[in-house]
């Protein structure tokens, strides 16, 4: 089964990552964009150069290799709330969004949203 990537035939490809983790208490969506972006009813907070990815190593066999992701310049009103939260053991979901001149997920003529990585933190 192929994926067309549609974006990936224009002459400026912007693409942006989006990342949801699901905690027992609450579920967090956030991207590296620079502004909000709404995709399938879920708006992912942006935090632009805040958030990085490592690489997400491909295998076709199951394998268990790491991923991280970086939070940087978190406030200070949200230190507290990151240090009391259990993340252990929290489902992690990895999407890349491709986007268009007004910085939103392509739509046409398929949606360019894909998911990257499913794990648990």
């Amino acid at each position: 089964m192929s994926t067309t990537m549609t974006a990936l035939n224009s002459p400026s490809i912007r693409h942006a990552e989006f990342i949801r983790l699901t905690m027992r208490s609450n579920v967090y969506t956030f991207c590296n964009a620079a502004a909000p972006i709404t995709v399938n009813r879920i708006t992912f907070t942006n935090l632009g150069s805040l958030l990085s990815l490592s690489d997400i190593k491909r295998d076709i066999k199951a394998n268990s290799s790491d991923l991280n992701i970086s939070l940087t310049g978190v406030d200070g009103t949200n230190v507290a709330i990151i240090l009391s939260s259990d993340i252990k053991g929290s489902r992690i979901e990895v999407w890349r969004g491709f986007l268009d001149a007004s910085n939103q997920i392509i739509e046409t003529p398929t949606q360019q949203f894909f998911k990257r990585y499913r794990g648990v933190s």
